[in-house]
């Protein structure tokens, strides 16, 4: 955070300071509870030679960075690129059940330890419930939730100490009246996702995990419903991975694998044996980045995600 242009990023408010009212002013950015900085949202620097241009008769031909005002990281790249700097992966593990507006608790969880001084989510929007609260172990969490998805900012000098699968951040959330059988609540990670360490450098890979809210049944039915679990490991790979699935029963499925951009990559349709099944797969000259498994059945499906380093 010591170039130029960084620092200049950083002062969002274009006081000449850098302080923690910028670091609150970006998260409440970030959380879209502000929509401008003082600052503009970008800004621009030479590389070398000062900030003066001298045009003549001549052809100019100058190079320039640009940021965007706040990204100290500099992590969001423009166009095809993308943005963030690691490989951020929320995972559906567990299942919580509950009744149409009943208020629970959805757990966030980190599957490995980790300090963490900084944390940017963004979930998929999600009309079958509403945010009430975000707690974690301290500090404030700045949020919004709305039609176009549920925006999370959190960020502290101290940070917080995560264990192996213990929780980050859990949400208070209040499940939807109009809520049945046939629904199911999943947060699920947009791009701009992104989690820091406590010296503010973004983790390479991450992979978190919530639990899938569905209905509550009634008491005695709901232990006859058959589950059908997927598993998909070693999370990061290089291409080569097992997928595992446990049926109840024998049924026909389709198993789909998605690449970073939304493409079917693999796809097959076969029948699942009764118990355990183990499937080897070898991705062969594919890119790094977050793919989807998705196993879909007759009574629902299953997803899970990994990430492919080279």
């Amino acid at each position: 955070m010591t170039e130029p242009i960084k620092l200049q990023a950083a002062d969002v408010d274009n006081n000449g300071w850098i302080n923690d009212i910028d670091a609150l002013r970006i998260k409440r950015r970030f959380a879209e509870l502000d929509n401008y900085f003082e600052l503009g949202d970008w800004t621009y620097a030479k590389p070398t030679g000062g900030d003066t241009v001298i045009v003549d008769n001549s052809h100019v031909n100058q190079n320039f960075y640009g940021i965007c005002v706040g990204d100290v990281t500099a992590s969001n790249i423009p166009g095809a690129g993308g943005a963030g700097a690691g490989f951020l992966v929320l995972e559906q593990n567990g299942i919580i059940r509950a009744d149409p507006g009943e208020v629970i608790e959805i757990p966030v969880k980190v599957s490995q330890e980790a300090s963490i001084g900084a944390i940017s989510l963004i979930t998929s929007p999600s009309n079958l419930m509403q945010v009430n609260e975000i707690k974690t172990q301290h500090g404030t969490v700045y949020y919004k939730d709305d039609d176009h998805g549920l925006r999370m900012a959190w960020s502290e000098n101290n940070p917080l100490s995560i264990g192996q699968d213990q929780t980050m951040m859990t949400l208070i959330v209040k499940v939807s009246e109009q809520f049945s059988k046939n629904d199911e609540i999943r947060l699920v990670l947009q791009q701009e996702s992104e989690i820091a360490n406590a010296e503010g450098d973004v983790f390479d890979t991450l992979i978190l995990n919530a639990p899938t809210v569905m209905y509550k049944y009634p008491e005695g039915i709901e232990d006859n419903i058959p589950v059908v679990k997927l598993e998909v490991y070693p999370v990061p790979n290089k291409g080569e991975f097992t997928i595992e699935i446990t049926s109840p029963d024998q049924k026909k499925f389709s198993l789909l694998i998605y690449n970073p951009l939304g493409q079917v990559i693999h796809e097959e349709n076969k029948q699942i044996v009764k118990g355990k099944s183990v499937k080897h797969v070898i991705l062969k000259d594919v890119p790094g980045g977050i793919y989807t498994v998705v196993l879909k059945y007759d009574a629902g499906s299953e997803t899970r995600k990994m990430v492919i380093c080279h």
